[in-house]
C-alpha cells in the first residue's frame, strides 16, 4: 500500500534510493547474511533510477529531497522491488505536476501489463476514468456502485458518490 497523501508515507523518506532493499528486501541486505548485498542494494537502486526515469544526483540522496514526481516514483519502485501480486496506490498523483502526471499513468499501465494488480484510489475523476479497467464508487465506507470504465462517464459517477440510499451496479 503505498499513501501519497503525506510526503512521509510509502517508506523511509530519509533514506535514499540506493536504500530500496534495506528497507524491503531484507533477505537481501539487512537480516541474512547474502555475499554482496551492498552491491546487490546498489543494483536495485540503479535498476529502480533506470526503470522509473527517477532524477536524482545520486542513488543517496534523501527521497525526501526529491520533487514530488520523483518522490512517487521512487517510492512505487521501492514497493515493486518487493515483487508484489497488488500494489494499492492512494491518490498517486496528488501534488505533481501534468507532466509527471502523465508519465505515472504510463508507469501504472506498465506495471499492470506486468501482470502485477493495481488497485487505485483517487479522487480525480479523469485518472479514474482513463486508468483502471472497472470502477468501483465508494460512499460512507461502502460500496455504493461498479461500473466498466469504457462505460464510464464523469456525470454517471459523481451520481453514484452523490445520490444517498442508492446503489448501482
Amino acid at each position: 500500500y503505498a499513501s501519497f497523501e503525506s510526503p512521509f508515507t510509502g517508506g523511509t523518506f530519509s533514506s535514499g534510493i540506493r536504500q530500496f532493499s534495506f528497507d524491503f528486501k531484507k533477505d537481501i541486505c539487512s537480516f541474512r547474511f547474502v555475499e554482496n548485498g551492498e552491491e546487490r542494494c546498489m543494483e536495485i537502486g540503479l535498476e529502480g533510477k533506470k526503470n522509473f526515469h527517477i532524477k536524482t544526483p545520486d542513488l543517496d540522496k534523501p527521497i525526501v529531497e526529491l520533487s514530488g514526481g520523483n518522490q512517487q516514483k521512487a517510492i512505487v519502485a521501492r514497493w515493486l522491488s518487493t515483487d508484489p501480486r497488488i500494489l494499492m496506490l492512494d491518490e498517486p498523483t496528488k501534488g505533481i505536476d501534468i507532466g509527471a502526471k502523465s508519465e505515472f499513468y504510463n508507469m501504472i499501465c506498465d506495471i499492470a501489463k506486468r501482470g502485477i494488480g493495481v488497485i487505485l484510489i483517487s479522487s480525480e475523476l479523469p485518472e479514474v476514468i482513463g486508468l483502471p479497467d472497472r470502477i468501483l464508487v465508494m460512499r460512507g465506507k461502502q460500496i455504493v456502485g461498479e461500473i466498466d470504465a469504457a462505460d464510464a462517464t464523469e456525470e454517471e459517477l459523481l451520481t453514484m458518490a452523490m445520490m444517498e440510499g442508492a446503489v448501482y451496479g
